[in-house]
C-alpha cells in the first residue's frame, strides 16, 4: 500500500500489524483531490480473528486512519466482496506490505 506517493506508508505499518491486517488490497497512490472526499481502503483481515476482535480491529483501524489522514475513511474487507469480477480485478492489483 502506498500513501501520498509512498513517503508516508511507514506511518501505518504498526497500525496494520496491531490490528491483524496482513494485506491491504488495491492501490492508494494519493489522497482524493477534494478535501471533502473520503479515502477508500480495501483490506484483508487475519482470517483467524473471532468476531469481537475483527470488529474491534476494523473500527480501531478506521478511526486511526481518519485521524492520520484527517479525512473520512471507508474500509472494505475482502471477505465481504461477492462480485466475482470485482474480486478478479482486485486480485490483479493486490499489494502486500507486511
Amino acid at each position: 500500500m502506498v500513501l501520498v506517493g509512498g513517503e508516508d506508508a511507514w506511518r501505518i505499518t504498526d497500525l496494520l500489524k496491531a490490528n491483524d491486517i496482513p494485506v491491504v488490497l488495491g492501490r492508494t497512490h494519493s489522497l482524493p483531490p477534494r478535501e471533502d472526499e473520503d479515502v477508500d481502503f480495501l483490506i484483508k483481515f487475519n482470517p483467524s480473528l473471532d468476531f469481537e476482535t475483527y470488529s474491534d480491529n476494523y473500527f480501531a483501524l478506521m478511526y486511526a486512519l481518519q485521524k492520520l489522514l484527517n479525512r473520512d475513511v471507508e474500509l472494505v474487507a475482502e471477505e465481504t466482496i461477492t462480485n466475482k469480477y470485482f474480486e478478479q480485478s482486485i486480485n490483479e492489483s493486490r499489494v502486500s506490505i507486511l
